[in-house]
């Protein structure tokens, strides 16, 4: 039952990381360009001068940060292999459906020659599946993960060798 719920903890972590990087990078592109987004809709509530996009930048890196240590840090060896495969294969769904929903040519594309932004969860999907820092983080959690899968097969063929 753990490990169930392990999965289901890092499937969630999956769906929250590509949704809300496609938040922050909808926040960040409409700064550099000098719009307010509304998150939920289609609507631009404002313009603005044009600004550096700091907040959501670190919002990005530390939103990558604690999914990392979300994955990593849990202590039983079943649980956290569970957690990743669960965030991998849920990572992979939402950006694969993040990519079908359409052609990502940014921002200002949409919102000259496009339709505008997609409202909701489709926008943030969007946005957050073609946003770098999710193939990184998704990158390095497989990283983990092999690791881990390498140390248990030298743990064994080592315990084997010695009974052997």
């Amino acid at each position: 039952m753990k490990i169930i719920l392990s999965a289901l903890i890092g499937g969630a972590l999956g769906f929250v990381l590509v949704a809300l990087t496609g938040i922050l990078t909808l926040q960040h592109d409409g700064r550099q360009g000098g719009v307010v987004f509304d998150i939920f809709s289609r609507e631009v509530p404002g313009i603005t001068n044009p600004q550096a996009p700091i907040l959501p930048i670190i919002g990005i890196a530390a939103l990558g940060a604690l999914v990392l240590c979300a994955l990593v840090l849990p202590e039983e060896g079943s649980e956290r292999t569970a957690r990743s495969m669960g965030f991998l294969l849920v990572t992979a769904a939402t950006v694969g459906w993040g990519l079908a929903l359409g052609p990502n040519l940014g921002i200002y594309h949409d919102m000259t020659a496009g339709d505008g932004v997609p409202p909701g969860v489709p926008g943030w999907l969007r946005y957050g599946s073609t946003e770098p820092s999710v193939y990184l983080v998704a990158f390095l959690a497989l990283g983990v993960l092999v690791l881990r899968w390498s140390n248990i097969r030298a743990k064994r063929s080592a315990e084997e060798s010695r009974s052997a």
